[in-house]
């Protein structure tokens, strides 16, 4: 039966109409293997790629090692190997364009595993490089095209690891971090939409919403993508929409800032948070005094605002109370003004921070969009923590399927 470099070989040139110019084989050298060399092997498969194209420069470079089986030996001399390789086909092609193919699907097993992670390390790089496997026609592939496939240039479990990680990244919304894993050689389905759904929650967490929203609608152009994620998608498009206008809704920005302000508590950053959560308050406060005929005024401080408000008989924030997590009772405006002492006490770091503080700064906030009547847009908010979460995990989990499968 034809040996896989040359039904590789044959794909190559009939299927992909590749040029071919060299060929390099690597057989187990006849010096240092006496006993498992495959030198002999390697000359029958010169001849048979001469018969397909006698114009195919063959070049024999024997694997330096004592077992080929020891993936300890095999690893360096397949690395040394290939920057041999480089060097001299550089020197051959001169100025002319390199392109290597690769048939991951010869030699012992420590072989294969070798050659995937030297090319995800950069051992060929510049020059472009495409990985291919061929499976046994007695699988059921019995098609040229059908036998010949792209292979991944990362090993299963080294790409399965950096699946397990984004997973983690994924419960702690570490968009730019996630980001730079899916830079990585990945074979996985759904990869480009991946890596444009997290430089669009990179660009919405940093407040970056016009650009965040741009590259969703190219985004949404992709075909790639389930129904429960389209939806998902479009009902994030039109939130975006709203928020990266010129004069975008206080109420509408002040939730957006909330739902930010709860990813830093869960990251752990607590002055962060803290910080956000007074944002949100005061975002809100000023919707709430446009809608009591009592607007901020040009260069008014926040306590002059508050002061205002609670010297109005018509906001509900004098006279809703609220228990904070200290065990003190407030009414939710004199909460928002004590927030604003601990915001400012905490940016000039004479407040030690701690989760029970954080807490507290998020215990006032929700309690004033809910007074001012905005729990429906909080849970409806499309870029909610928990669902956010949940279309990730789902992505990722689709991904890994088609590694597997």
């Amino acid at each position: 039966m034809e040996g896989a470099l040359l039904t590789c070989l044959r794909y190559l040139i009939s299927i992909k109409n590749v040029e071919v110019n060299i060929a390099y084989l690597i057989p187990t050298s006849r010096e240092t293997s006496p006993q498992r060399h495959t030198e002999d092997r390697a000359k029958d498969c010169e001849r048979q790629i001469r018969q397909i194209d006698d114009r195919i420069d063959v070049r024999l470079m024997p694997l330096m090692v004592q077992n080929p089986a020891d993936l300890k030996q095999v690893y360096p001399k397949m690395r040394e190997l290939l920057e041999d390789i480089v060097q001299e086909a550089e020197q051959t092609a001169q100025e002319k364009t390199l392109t290597f193919h690769l048939n991951v699907s010869s030699g012992t097993p420590q072989m294969k595993e070798s050659l995937p992670f030297l090319v995800s390390t950069g051992q060929l790089a510049p020059h472009p490089v495409h990985l291919w496997q061929v499976f046994d026609p007695r699988g059921g592939a019995t098609e040229l095209h059908q036998r010949v496939q792209p292979a991944p240039q990362m090993d299963l479990l080294t790409q399965e690891r950096l699946l397990l990680r984004m997973e983690q990244l994924a419960k702690q919304f570490l968009y730019q971090e996630t980001n730079g894993l899916l830079q990585a050689p990945l074979a996985l389905d759904h990869l480009e939409v991946a890596r444009k759904l997290y430089r669009v929650l990179a660009n919405h967490d940093q407040w970056q919403y016009k650009q965040a929203r741009n590259q969703l609608q190219e985004l949404l152009k992709e075909q790639d993508q389930g129904q429960s994620l389209q939806d998902w998608l479009s009902e994030t498009l039109n939130w975006l929409n709203e928020i990266a206008q010129s004069n975008p809704p206080k109420g509408k920005l002040a939730i957006d800032r909330y739902y930010c302000a709860c990813r830093r508590l869960i990251q752990g950053l607590y002055a962060d948070a803290i910080s956000h959560f007074w944002t949100t308050c005061e975002l809100a406060l000023e919707a709430h005094g446009d809608a009591i005929e009592l607007p901020r005024k040009p260069r008014e401080s926040a306590w002059e605002f508050i002061h205002r408000i609670r010297s109005s008989s018509d906001s509900v924030l004098k006279h809703q109370k609220i228990r904070l997590l200290n065990g003190s009772v407030k009414t939710i405006l004199d909460a928002v003004d004590w927030l604003r002492v601990i915001r400012n006490q905490v940016e000039h770091g004479t407040r030690p921070v701690n989760i029970q503080l954080a807490e507290e700064a998020k215990q006032i906030t929700e309690a004033t969009l809910k007074a001012l009547q905005w729990g429906q847009q909080l849970s409806s908010y499309p870029l909610h923590p928990d669902q956010v979460k949940s279309q990730l995990l789902s992505l990722i989990q689709d991904m890994r399927r088609s590694l597997w499968s």
